[in-house]
């Protein structure tokens, strides 16, 4: 644990490297190179360098997009949601125990709190003007599929006219979804609504349950016609 403390340290001591971390720990999207570019303002080459050390110490975590739209798929980089604490950033139980804190405060169903919660989280996005990518369309279904990544759910998107799916490929809350599974599933599937509905999205949205140890849950979004997803 020392060592991987001294790790994390050396690679977090350099400015800019730390800088492009602490971006995408507060960001509400999954990265990509071109907007790393831009904001340490170095070409793609030294952004790259950086990103591997990051990736090396397990600092950030890279994935392949998955894109219905023409084009090669892009990387994309998320921060290590164990690590956000680090940045004084909630982790995933520390941000789980506030919503349900909040529940039990108000005298709110765990989903109804969710919702509430997934609402700000959209609005706060639009007043920091971060909900977007610059370089394509950003829309409600991208809001859910960037929420989950953020959370450490790991989503794999699947895209078939109308209907979205988003399979869960992990969960971050395994232990206490098994003995909780109708409180935290609730929470979380009121929370995607929130965020569904918050960044303008219109249609139904169910969560199918699995086995949290084995993940594989699976969102469901009946996109209706003539929504505002692009």
């Amino acid at each position: 644990m020392v060592e991987m403390n001294q790790e994390l340290a050396r690679a977090l001591g350099d400015p800019t490297r730390y800088s492009i971390a602490d971006f995408i720990a507060k960001s509400n999207h999954p990265v990509t190179i071109a907007e790393l570019t831009e904001f340490v303002g170095l070409n793609h080459n030294a952004v790259r360098q950086h990103l591997t050390r990051l990736k090396r110490v397990g600092i950030v975590l890279e994935a392949i997009e998955g894109r219905s739209l023409p084009g090669r798929p892009r990387l994309l980089y998320r921060f290590n949601s164990d690590l956000l604490s680090r940045f004084g950033l909630p982790g995933p139980y520390e941000y789980l125990s506030k919503i349900l804190a909040e529940s039990v405060s108000n005298g709110l169903p765990v989903k109804d709190e969710g919702r509430n919660q997934g609402i700000r989280e959209a609005r706060e996005a639009s007043n920091a003007g971060v909900s977007g990518r610059k370089d394509e369309p950003f829309g409600p279904i991208d809001a859910l599929e960037s929420s989950l990544v953020t959370r450490g759910f790991h989503p794999r998107r699947s895209d078939s006219g109308a209907l979205v799916e988003l399979i869960l490929k992990s969960c971050p809350f395994a232990e206490v979804a098994q003995s909780y599974p109708d409180v935290i599933c609730n929470l979380h599937h009121g929370l995607l609504e929130g965020v569904y509905s918050g960044h303008g999205g219109e249609g139904e949205i169910d969560l199918i349950p699995k086995d949290p140890r084995l993940a594989g849950c699976v969102l469901s979004v009946i996109q209706e016609l003539g929504g505002s997803e692009t």
